[in-house]
């Protein structure tokens, strides 16, 4: 059985038009989806004591998804996006900028290092706030680590943590020129990362290993809500990539084939909370 840790957000996505308060995150969809998926899995980030925060804690609870190294924290509020969607698309309205986790960003300790040491792999992203020379503490320590780039990075944060990667994650759906996709791609590895996968939406995956590429086209299927999507490839593909039988290519199919269930519902998860969407305030604190 993998087992693979993700560190980062916990918050909860508020669709407008329905009244329904959807958990996600990208590090709290990855637990999630690597639970569902057969794997051991642990979460590690900041809960508020708000009503949304309690929810979001609860879930992971239930499942049996380990959080002894999150905490909670009496200050701050969950973090949320306000979204709206068109033709399933998703359309971020606003969110709040400071959250519990942008507030009380989680820390590099010894505790922290030695949990991480018993796990296969570790997942950051770009939304984690989790800074660069944290991700190095955690690699000059021995952890693997797997990180999301999602579709806001840079040059810069390519070359601060590129080098300490087993997997690069990039969200390039926005870029249709193949050459660019593929030039992404190879300078992450040049940088130093093992193996860099691109989702293209639509079109399909892509990744490379420093010698070779990797096509796996999308699978037809109605969208009904693409909201984490990306995580749920994420977390398929490095359930099976990190068993020693399974190719590159056969791990993006496999992700593949999941993610595209994960289209066919709404939310990240699947699972929604009614909630009164003139009355915020009461289910975070604002």
């Amino acid at each position: 059985m993998v087992k693979i840790a993700a560190l980062g957000i916990n918050v909860v996505d508020i669709y407008l038009q329905e009244g329904m308060m959807y958990p996600g995150g990208n590090e709290f969809n990855i637990a999630w989806h690597i639970h569902a998926l057969g794997g051991e899995s642990a979460f590690i980030g900041v809960f508020s004591e708000d009503k949304a925060g309690q929810i979001l804690r609860s879930i992971l609870i239930e499942e049996g998804i380990d959080i002894s190294q999150s905490r909670t924290c009496s200050e701050g509020s969950c973090g949320y996006a306000l979204v709206e969607f068109n033709d399933g698309d998703r359309v971020f309205v606003d969110w709040n900028k400071q959250g519990v986790t942008d507030q009380f960003p989680i820390a590099v300790t010894e505790s922290l290092v030695t949990f991480l040491r018993s796990y296969d792999l570790t997942c950051i992203s770009h939304n984690s706030r989790f800074v660069p020379e944290k991700v190095q503490a955690l690699f000059d320590a021995g952890i693997k680590i797997a990180y999301d780039f999602s579709d806001f990075f840079h040059t810069t944060e390519m070359q601060e943590l590129c080098p300490f990667l087993e997997v690069g994650f990039f969200s390039l759906s926005h870029e249709m020129d193949e050459a660019v996709v593929k030039h992404t791609l190879a300078e992450a590895c040049k940088q130093g990362c093992k193996l860099a996968v691109g989702t293209l939406g639509s079109r399909g995956s892509l990744a490379f290993d420093s010698e070779r590429y990797f096509f796996q086209p999308s699978i037809d299927r109605k969208r009904v809500d693409t909201m984490g999507a990306g995580d749920s490839f994420i977390a398929a593909f490095l359930t099976a990539f990190l068993d020693e039988n399974v190719t590159v290519s056969n791990a993006l199919l496999q992700a593949t084939e999941y993610a595209t269930k994960t289209i066919g519902f709404k939310g990240s998860l699947g699972f929604g909370y009614p909630i009164d969407r003139e009355h915020i305030e009461n289910y975070i604190s604002l």
